[in-house]
């Protein structure tokens, strides 16, 4: 699984891919958590790296990719 906090310019503060399940979890400042499903692993990794996780966000997986939002326990 890899993970990488987000610059505070953004508004995503934690991205979370899981390769094995095609999972993408994406945690947004106001403490929203969704997980986006069936993500590649390129797109996984490009937002990992991406220098705005938000940016790559909205043109690389937001309008492409199913999402459900997790609750919190």
């Amino acid at each position: 699984m890899k993970k990488r906090p987000a610059t505070r310019r953004s508004n995503v503060t934690a991205a979370v891919y899981d390769p094995d399940k095609r999972t993408l979890d994406i945690t947004f400042h106001n403490g929203r958590t969704y997980r986006y499903h069936d993500v590649p692993e390129k797109h996984g990794n490009g937002i990992i790296a991406a220098e705005s996780q938000g940016s790559y966000l909205h043109q690389h997986i937001a309008k492409h990719f199913d999402f459900s939002e997790l609750k919190p326990d």
